[in-house]
């Protein structure tokens, strides 16, 4: 495309609104067990047990935070280090920044086992797909002392784990497990055949620690510098992903692909078992007191189980797809929609499910199962295929929803459900109005809502499948039942026996678009007829995308085949311009007369329909190719250069970006002003006070009762100790302040 200098100079930046992951760092239990600190991206969030809301955000690192650290000195401080090797000690009960560290060196992972200055960090052999295991001297400015201490190492958190307050380092590659002991430096290394290990965790104070493998084996070792003794736990059938002993030992905890928590009984030989957990473990760690266990999930989501196996609270990010199975490479195959009633983005969440997340507070609304299956998970030989939702559409009044599940496991015949969910005011959720069985005999393609104007009642909607057809659905009353509509299939259309891809509709809802391999047909939508048939004469790639434009460009659409972006003008039913270019998606703002454009080179550019030539541009826009976009509506207009909406999209990554003009504003730790208890002991005193005084007797201006102006003398410091009774001195000082009586003659 080609690029020049914009009349209007705008400063466009991306910034990460979401999808940042919170599972990919083992979280922390603050000392009492009131708190919960997570990584999300470069920030530091801390929780709220009791009510799972943030109540500090902590922002300093500009890259990926890798670890997170507590402070063995001061149980009110922990250590986030991220990649690029700066670590931090934070407060986390005030939210405050206390002290800044440098590594100079990258990180994989970090770790601080001990109270002394001595930490350890993976770092990678330059030249070398190896890496390796570094103590060193922890000092603010530098590091001294840097000793390599095992070679090669994973980079994973849970591949390296400190015992006995940091008396030895055990560590897993491969099919081998490495002791060191480290006053000593005594090596030991063991074999466990064709076992590929997993993780490894040691005992809070005895001198074992246990391993996982991809067989779903728990080992416990002991005697590990000698002959090692081995004890065989085994439940698990799929990879173990974490594991942990219990605060005093005599307990270990596992998760893995099953998702569901194990707790052993190592001195009986007896397990427990707490099933349905939602999806595949990813870490696993226990509070100081053992009240507490969190286990993180591979669907970003991370939950708090109390001692008696009660989940008693869940923090959830932005659900990423994460499971095997899927017969699609998109990993979003729903895209990004916008419900306009709970002001949230819509998208793919757990398998079969939808999420509704607000992005404003970076917090999933809630979760609206669309399939009604459970999650089945893995086996250790076969994919199992987990039922998903592939399309989905939300009308312009966010009332209907239309959804449609795709199964297909090559041998038996494929299982389609198209179904329509309408908005219920009281639950304040949707609820299932029609359930169709088959829509089409192939793979929905697209599902679309017509724009509905102020003149028409009815919703209509439009599915397009590779069968060849698409459908026009209405609603109607159901004859079956009273007081009760239900959607029916009005009509359907083809062309040339071709299979019917992307569809959109014009603003005004009285064109239907429908993209005919590399043909892009136009019908009514009254009673499907064909209007005309737009196609370039040189292109025979398939058309991927098309959309109309909107406002004083509504009479224009454009389409792209992966290479070229094309303009046809409905009035003059001719090519307005082309441009070729390598495009991965194009999104109207439905707003304004905007088009967005996402290149192959990571370039985006906004443009008008009826002019080729960028308005903005932007460069490095996402490092991975974006897979789904949209323009979300603002309430009122603002200042920022597209006004009534913003651009929100979606890269491979599953990162949540959006384009902005703000100056970039360092925001303060404590952005969210909750009040946050004390986390020291409370006393039977600090019981009985209020955490806030409220008085409706008003404030009276203190004013002197006598003028001291003339009494000033400059301020005199006297320690305490030193300092005459005042028994001794106040006859004197309300003397000084008496007024002198007026002499008479006598």
């Amino acid at each position: 495309m080609t690029v020049s200098k914009t009349k209007e100079i705008v400063d466009l930046k991306v910034k990460l609104r979401s999808g940042a992951s919170v599972v990919r760092v083992r979280p922390l239990f603050s000392h009492d067990s009131k708190f919960l600190i997570i990584a999300s991206g470069s920030d530091v969030k801390v929780h709220s047990i009791q009510s799972g809301e943030c109540v500090h955000i902590l922002r300093y690192h500009k890259t990926r935070v890798i670890s997170l650290q507590e402070n063995k000195t001061n149980h009110l401080q922990v250590f986030s280090c991220s990649d690029d090797g700066f670590v931090v000690r934070w407060d986390h009960s005030e939210g405050k920044l206390l002290q800044v560290y440098n590594l100079h060196m990258p990180a994989s992972s970090f770790y601080i086992p001990s109270g002394d200055n001595t930490w350890f960090v993976t770092k990678k052999v330059e030249n070398q797909d190896q890496y390796r295991l570094y103590s060193l001297i922890s000092k603010p400015k530098r590091s001294e002392n840097v000793q390599m201490i095992v070679s090669p190492v994973l980079p994973y958190e849970n591949a390296i784990a400190f015992g006995s307050e940091g008396k030895f380092v055990a560590s897993i590659h491969e099919n081998s497990l490495t002791v060191v002991k480290l006053d000593v430096k005594v090596v030991a290394k063991h074999l466990t055949g064709e076992r590929t290990l997993k993780c490894v965790t040691c005992h809070p104070s005895d001198f074992i620690l246990a391993t996982g493998d991809d067989q779903g084996r728990i080992l416990v070792w002991s005697n590990v510098m000698e002959s090692p003794i081995r004890s065989i736990y085994h439940w698990h059938t799929l990879p173990v992903a974490d594991i942990v002993f219990s605060t005093e030992g005599s307990y270990l905890y596992s998760g893995g692909g099953e998702a569901a928590l194990v707790k052993w009984n190592l001195f009986l030989d007896e397990k427990s078992i707490l099933p349905r957990l939602g999806a595949p473990f990813h870490r696993l760690n226990i509070s100081s007191d053992g009240s507490f266990v969190v286990t993180t999930h591979t669907d970003n989501s991370l939950q708090i189980i109390n001692s008696q196996k009660i989940v008693v609270q869940m923090i959830q990010g932005l659900t990423q797809g994460h499971f095997q199975g899927a017969k699609t490479a998109n990993i979003l195959p729903t895209g990004l929609l916008y419900d306009p009633l709970n002001k949230a983005l819509v998208l793919n969440g757990k398998p079969g499910h939808l999420q509704f997340y607000n992005i404003n507070e970076d917090k999933q609304l809630f979760n609206l199962d669309i399939s009604g299956r459970n999650f089945i998970s893995q086996e250790r030989e076969n994919v199992v295929l987990n039922t998903d939702v592939q399309k989905a559409a939300i009308d312009d009044k966010g009332q209907w929803l239309a959804t449609a599940e795709f199964w297909d496991d090559g041998e038996t015949s494929p299982q389609i459900w198209l179904k329509f969910w309408e908005f219920d005011v009281s639950k304040q959720t949707f609820v299932l109005n029609t359930n169709v069985i088959l829509p089409h005999n192939k793979e929905v393609n697209c599902i679309l809502f017509q724009p509905r104007i102020a003149s028409q009642d009815m919703p209509i909607a439009v599915t397009t499948s590779n069968d060849c057809r698409f459908k026009i659905w209405g609603l109607k009353d159901d004859i079956r039942c009273d007081n009760k509509q239900s959607w029916t299939c009005e009509s359907m259309g083809c062309f040339r026996n071709l299979p019917a891809g992307d569809a959109c509709f014009s603003e005004d809802g009285s064109l239907l678009a429908v993209v005919f391999d590399n043909m892009a047909t136009l019908w009514t939508v009254d009673k499907p007829s064909l209007k005309t048939i737009l196609c370039h004469k040189t292109k025979s790639n398939k058309i991927r995308q098309l959309v109309f434009g909107r406002q004083s460009c509504c009479h224009l659409l454009i389409c792209h085949d992966g290479d070229s972006i094309i303009a046809w003008d409905m009035l003059s039913l001719s090519m307005k311009w082309i441009v070729h270019t390598s495009v991965e998606r194009i999104v109207a703002d439905s707003t304004s007369d905007m088009v967005a454009a996402f290149c192959g080179d990571h370039t985006l550019y906004l443009f008008k329909p009826d002019n080729p030539e960028p308005l903005h541009t932007v460069e490095n826009v996402s490092q991975k190719p974006v897979i789904a976009a949209i323009f979300v509506p603002l309430n009122e207009e603002n200042s920022s250069f597209l006004r009534t909406s913003q651009l929100f999209f979606f890269d491979e990554d599953q990162n949540l970006l959006t384009l902005t003009d703000e100056a970039e504003e360092m925001e303060s730790s404590d952005t969210k002003k909750l009040t946050v208890h004390q986390n020291l002991p409370a006393t039977p005193f600090a019981m009985l006070q209020a955490e806030s005084k409220v008085s409706t007797v008003e404030t009276v201006e203190k004013k002197p009762l006598v003028d001291v102006s003339m009494f000033e003398h400059p301020d005199i410091e006297i320690s305490c100790p030193t300092f005459l009774s005042p028994r001794l001195i106040c006859s004197k000082v309300l003397q000084s302040l008496l007024i002198p009586a007026p002499q008479s003659d006598i």
